[in-house]
């Protein structure tokens, strides 16, 4: 299987294109504290999750690159990334991960040294992280 078809598979089974039902991002106007804690609990588990991103994909992050600034995204972002670069990985060996943020609601992934195949894949993902609820 290339890694167009495995990447199409990653977002069915992570389900990319599901909106958040909140914006993690935004206080209720209410001011109930359940909301902020469930907030406090939403960023404290995207931030380890990004932590374990670091750790296994930091060696391919170059100099003066930032990495990964994913914190408040949806779990489901994350397990998908990790997929996406283990697939990228057996494509295009000699990758590099420049940027994998959250922008204006999005994911956006820059790399380096990637296969063109591996491009529209980078494009198909973006296409399906997007989620007006991550605007901030």
């Amino acid at each position: 299987m290339n890694i167009l078809e495995t990447t199409r598979q990653i977002i069915q089974k992570h389900k990319l294109e599901e909106k958040l039902t909140f914006n993690p991002f935004r206080l209720d106007r209410s001011g109930e504290t359940s909301d902020l804690y469930k907030k406090k609990e939403w960023f404290e588990k995207s931030g380890n999750l990004e932590r374990e991103l670091f750790e296994k994909w930091g060696a391919r992050i170059p100099q003066f690159w930032c990495g990964f600034d994913l914190v408040g995204c949806p779990e489901n972002w994350f397990v998908a990334i990790d997929e996406f670069l283990t697939e990228l990985e057996k494509d295009s060996p000699e990758f590099e991960i420049h940027t994998i943020k959250i922008k204006w609601g999005g994911a956006r992934i820059y790399l380096g040294n990637e296969s063109a195949d591996a491009q529209k894949c980078v494009d198909l993902l973006e296409g399906s992280m997007q989620d007006f609820n991550l605007i901030y």
